[in-house]
C-alpha cells in the first residue's frame, strides 16, 4: 500500500512579493512472505523453508518560500529571487522473521520450524535541512542569467562534515530576437537560434 499526501498555503503580500508554505508525504508498506518449497534445490533437506516480514518507509517535506519577480526593474531590466528553506526526514522500519528450515513440508507456518526464529530488524532515520536561493536577470526578455545556491545539512554524515554547499549559473541570449529587436531580419527557414552556457 502507498499513500501520497500534499498541501500548499500562499500568500502574496504585493503584485511582485508573495510566500508559499508546502508540505508533502510519502508512505508505503510491504508485507514480505518467503516461501520455499520441498523439493527445491534452495533448501538443503529438501522440505521447504519460510520466512515473513514487513518493510515500512515514511518521508516527509516541509518547505518554505518566499519569491519576488519584477519584469521591470529599470527599462528593459526585469529581475526575480527565491529563497527556500526545507526540511525533509525519512524512516524506514524493516522487520523478518526468519523460521528457516521447516519440520513438515510446505506448512508455512511460524511454529513449524526446526529451530527458534530468527527476528532481524533494521530500523532506520534520516534529516536533511536545507536553504537554497535562485536569482534571475533578464535583459528585453533576450538574455537571461541565472544563479542558484543550496547548502544541504545531513544527519546521515559526520558532524564535521555533514554540510556541503553546491552552486551553479548558466546565461542564455536568443539570438533570433536579439537580431530582429535591433532591426535585422532572418531568412524564411530561420526563426529561432539560442545560446546557452552553464556551469
Amino acid at each position: 500500500d502507498r499513500f501520497l499526501l500534499s498541501g500548499s498555503l500562499k500568500y502574496q503580500f504585493n503584485d511582485w512579493l508573495n510566500t508559499e508554505a508546502r508540505l508533502g508525504s510519502d508512505m508505503y508498506y510491504t508485507t514480505i512472505d518467503n516461501k520455499t518449497y520441498a523439493g527445491s534445490p534452495l533448501t538443503t533437506d529438501g522440505k521447504g523453508s519460510y520466512s515473513f516480514g514487513s518493510n515500512n518507509f515514511y518521508e516527509n517535506n516541509y518547505m518554505l518560500s518566499l519569491n519576488a519577480r519584477k519584469d521591470n526593474l529599470w527599462g528593459k531590466w526585469g529581475g526575480a529571487a527565491s529563497l527556500f528553506g526545507q526540511i525533509m526526514t525519512t524512516k524506514s522500519e524493516y522487520k523478518v522473521t526468519d523460521i528457516g528450515q521447516l519440520i513438515v513440508p510446505n506448512v508455512f507456518n511460524p511454529n513449524n520450524g526446526i529451530s527458534n526464529p530468527a527476528i532481524r530488524a533494521t530500523p532506520s532515520k534520516k534529516q536533511i535541512n536545507s536553504i537554497f536561493a535562485t536569482a534571475e536577470l533578464s535583459y528585453n526578455n533576450l538574455w537571461f542569467l541565472n544563479l542558484t545556491g543550496r547548502n544541504d545539512w545531513s544527519s546521515a554524515l559526520s558532524k564535521k562534515n555533514r554540510s556541503f554547499f553546491y552552486p551553479s549559473v548558466n546565461t542564455s541570449l536568443i539570438l533570433t530576437d536579439l537580431i530582429t529587436k535591433n532591426g535585422g531580419t532572418l531568412p524564411d527557414w530561420w526563426n529561432y537560434a539560442k545560446i546557452r552556457g552553464s556551469y
